[in-house]
């Protein structure tokens, strides 16, 4: 099984929507991009559990009623999961939203490496979409 994730660039699409240099997109549009993003016969081995199309809806929903910016985000399967990566390099924080096959199941974990070092991380299992939209903005604040 390949795990290398996707990394998506939606800068060339015409239907997005700029709003304090974040780039939002519409539900379909994001539905259309998880989904061709983790649909890959490569990335799978036989027997491994692929993540449902429902549950890429729901990421997708969950993404664009939060408004979350997109911009530089990971697409990664992972046993039946959907687990979807911001990352600012600048100030050494990482957001990933982990989207499971339970009913509105969610679960975001942030941290901050200083040096190298992991100086803060924390796992908010049922996390909320509006959790998910504060630790975004989190990840890309000033330090």
């Amino acid at each position: 099984m390949s795990t290398a994730p996707t990394t998506l660039n939606f800068a060339c699409a015409s239907n997005a929507t700029s709003t304090n240099a974040a780039l939002v997109y519409p539900y379909p549009e994001l539905t259309y991009q998880i989904a061709k993003a983790i649909y890959h016969d490569d990335l799978y081995d036989v027997g491994d559990c692929v993540p449902p199309y429902a549950l890429v809806k729901r990421a997708a929903r969950v993404l664009s009623n939060a408004a979350i910016s997109l911009q530089g985000i990971v697409i990664d399967p992972y046993a039946g999961e959907i687990q979807i990566t911001w990352k600012n390099r600048q100030n050494g924080r990482r957001v990933k939203a982990m989207f499971g096959p339970g009913e509105n199941a969610l679960s975001v974990y942030h941290e901050q490496k200083l040096a190298n070092r992991v100086v803060e991380h924390n796992l908010i299992p049922n996390a909320s979409d509006q959790n998910l939209a504060n630790w975004v903005r989190w990840c890309f604040a000033a330090a």
